[in-house]
């Protein structure tokens, strides 16, 4: 593994860890709720939360192209870790892009939830900093659902 093309990002939360946990696995209430860069919607999603269990969700960009990606659970240690598989995909499903890992982390603080969101396995370093754009953006939504 080529440390240089992994992306790491640490952020805290004024929340209890069950509740960012649940935010992360299950069905949002509206469909952008969260999930996804800037300007872009949350159109589809399924899973099966358990480990060997696969996961899928499609977002449509501000250009109105669909995105599709998804992956494979390969921990689920409720309410503290997740470990799953990633990558870009067809409209049928068929993976056309590398496939990486992320790793998500959610420790008790003080006052909330620290999380640490790890992925690795990018092809180059400019798909590494595109997807710490687009994750540093959902997570800007996701400490917004959050507190509401």
């Amino acid at each position: 593994m080529n440390d240089d093309l992994s992306l790491t990002i640490r952020r805290r939360f004024p929340a209890r860890r069950e509740r960012v946990f649940a935010l992360w696995t299950e069905k949002p209430r509206s469909p952008s709720e969260w999930w996804g860069p800037k300007d872009f919607t949350l159109v589809a999603q399924d899973g099966d939360l358990r480990p060997g269990g696969h996961w899928r969700l499609s977002m449509r960009g501000p250009d109105g192209v669909i995105h599709v990606n998804g992956g494979v659970y390969r921990e689920v240690v409720r309410p503290e870790r997740l470990v799953m598989t990633h990558a870009w995909m067809d409209e049928a499903g068929q993976t056309v892009g590398p496939e990486t890992l992320i790793t998500v982390t959610l420790t008790e603080v003080a006052n909330g939830t620290e999380m640490l969101f790890e992925q690795t396995g990018f092809a180059s370093a400019a798909s590494r900093d595109g997807h710490g754009i687009g994750w540093g953006e959902a997570f800007d939504a996701l400490a917004r659902a959050l507190a509401r």
